[in-house]
């Protein structure tokens, strides 16, 4: 039942967002093998103050000792330093037999410096068993697999080591609040094409987008930490819309462009720097 723990550390991919976002990342499926890539002690470290940006890859497994895994689904993550945010690439976070995904971690935190154990909620289908719900870790030991871990680490500056990952550190650090998630919203498709321009910008730019359909919308913009900080009402016209964004007084690093029509969007990352 060995595999049977590292299908579920599959799931232990840290992430987030509004679903199928534009800023998410894209499976990589030249990886063979199931697995994670890359291995937690191989993920950079995060650094305090700066802007997050990190992707993990990962593949499904088709069959584990005999036990064919129908759907692997993640539920939800906790613990990633406050001020990180999660998205998965797949809008249902469900992903089918030998299928690839991956997770983006973006954000920007101050947590304090060290590792920070990953909390993994998730629900596996598993023919002859059904489904089954739960922490990863406690999941492992459910089916008699060794125990596994995934860390995420903080340090204090680009010239500073990456904390070593110990694992005899049980839970190592407490993130400072509740992790934010952002999978609930269904992706507007009548909307393509969505860009920035330039992107990073000083001080103005220019969103483009093509739009099959004519209608109201509200486009708004938000830190890194979710804080909206402007929202603007949108008259979006069938075939190609064009909308110019502002700096205006507007600090320098990540925010998230989204159009929205309440019931569904779509967000663009975008950076300003001085």
């Amino acid at each position: 039942m060995k595999k049977l723990s590292f299908l579920t550390l599959l799931l232990s991919i840290y992430c987030f967002t509004v679903s199928a976002q534009v800023w998410q990342c894209t499976p990589d499926t030249t990886f063979v093998d199931p697995g994670l890539y890359p291995k937690s002690d191989s993920l950079d470290c995060i650094i305090q103050g700066q802007n997050i940006d990190v992707s993990i890859y990962f593949k499904n497994f088709t069959t584990i000792s005999g036990l064919t895994i129908t759907t692997l689904k993640i539920d939800s993550i906790t613990n990633l330093p406050c001020g990180a945010r999660y998205a998965v690439n797949d809008p249902d976070r469900t992903y089918g037999t030998g299928e690839s995904g991956c997770v983006q971690v973006v954000g920007l935190t101050n947590d304090a410096v060290g590792q920070y154990k990953l909390g993994i909620y998730v629900t596996l289908d598993i023919v002859g068993i059904g489904v089954v719900q739960g922490e990863a870790g406690a999941l492992a030991a459910q089916f008699s697999a060794p125990d596994f871990s995934y860390y995420v680490r903080v340090k204090a500056s680009q010239a500073a080591p990456c904390p070593a990952i110990d694992t005899t550190n049980a839970g190592g650090i407490t993130a400072s609040c509740v992790n934010v998630d952002y999978t609930v919203v269904k992706e507007i498709q009548s909307i393509s094409q969505l860009t920035v321009m330039p992107n990073p910008f000083t001080s103005s730019a220019v969103i483009t987008f093509n739009s099959a359909l004519s209608g109201s919308y509200k486009a708004i913009l938000t830190d890194v930490v979710g804080k909206e900080v402007e929202t603007t009402d949108l008259d979006i016209f069938t075939g190609s819309n064009r909308i110019n964004l502002d700096r205006k007084n507007l600090s320098s690093g990540m925010y998230f462009y989204t159009i929205t029509n309440g019931n569904e969007s779509i967000t663009k990352r975008l950076v300003i720097q001085d």
